[in-house]
């Protein structure tokens, strides 16, 4: 009664309730799509950017946790921690660890003002060439990658 076509006929109907079930479902906080696809030359381009924006939030959030860290260690542990904190004491910094810090903030925020164009520009030339799935999968990327940035300073508030 049902062929090798029919069973195919009804996979291909499968694969394609469960792709648009977890589409929907990346509505949710906690679930987000990504497709399992090998991704083209484009998309790997874009993927390549993505990468090197990583690249800078990581930096980011390592100088942000650098930081915290030496704050974290002048202020001490236990009672004298608050006591400490009441007082209010100025930080005495030589001026040559405060050029350093303002010069690799300056150099951080120049590589993401660099990337931005050049990602608009990729994005510009391979927008025609990607497929739904690749695009999904960049925008799961973008949005992995926002997340670790929003929560890296949220920790360090």
């Amino acid at each position: 009664m049902f062929s090798q076509n029919d069973n195919s006929f009804f996979m291909n109907k499968a694969i394609w309730a469960k792709k648009s079930l977890l589409k929907t479902l990346s509505i949710l906080p906690y679930y987000e799509y990504k497709p399992s696809i090998d991704p083209s030359k484009t998309a790997l381009m874009l993927l390549k950017e993505l990468n090197i924006c990583e690249k800078i939030v990581e930096d980011h959030i390592q100088f942000k946790f650098t930081t915290r860290k030496n704050k974290k260690l002048e202020r001490g542990k236990g009672p004298i921690k608050f006591v400490r904190l009441l007082k209010q004491k100025e930080r005495y910094d030589p001026i040559e660890n405060k050029i350093s810090d303002i010069n690799y903030i300056r150099g951080l925020t120049a590589r993401y003002e660099t990337w931005s164009p050049k990602w608009d520009e990729k994005a510009d030339l391979a927008k025609t060439d990607l497929s739904l799935d690749e695009i999904d999968l960049l925008k799961y990327e973008a949005k992995t990658l926002s997340k670790r940035l929003k929560y890296a300073m949220i920790k360090f508030l």
